[in-house]
């Protein structure tokens, strides 16, 4: 590894020192993603050895799969074909098929409908509204 240009060691240190110490608790987002930030690329230097070394591994290994991927997708396509054609899973010894037989979707609009129930209110114990639990996605400094 070549040594830079100029040595920022301690201005590294000391920045990862003001967020890192016990004492001083990080109070706003902000703070909180300079932190993480900050975490996320010091792993990355450290990791990056290692990084390479899995590259170059998976790389050897796409190539072995490529060998095999032809007769593997000729195989998953014979058993799958051969599944719908019974209409019934399949278990032995060396793996298992299970069928699942196609589901039927029914959409209604609405916006149509939620007018509709405004003069016929009855209409309304016939709707079901679920609402997923928000999540949170983070983007740190350039990754993605």
């Amino acid at each position: 590894m070549e040594d830079p240009l100029f040595d920022t060691s301690k201005v590294d240190e000391l920045a990862a020192a003001e967020y890192v110490n016990a004492e001083t608790q990080p109070e706003t987002l902000e703070d909180l993603f300079h932190e993480l930030n900050s975490l996320s690329w010091q792993l990355a230097d450290e990791c990056k050895e290692i990084d390479e070394i899995i590259a170059d591994m998976e790389e050897k290994r796409a190539e072995k799969a490529d060998e095999y991927a032809p007769r593997i997708q000729e195989l998953n396509e014979q058993i799958k074909a051969e599944i719908l054609k019974n209409g019934k899973s399949f278990k032995c010894e060396w793996g298992s098929a299970t069928y699942r037989k196609g589901r039927t979707t029914i959409t209604w609009n609405d916006d149509a409908l939620m007018g509709y129930a405004v003069d016929h209110p009855e209409i309304l114990k016939f709707r079901t509204e679920k609402t997923g639990v928000p999540s949170v996605s983070l983007k740190i400094g350039d990754q993605k």
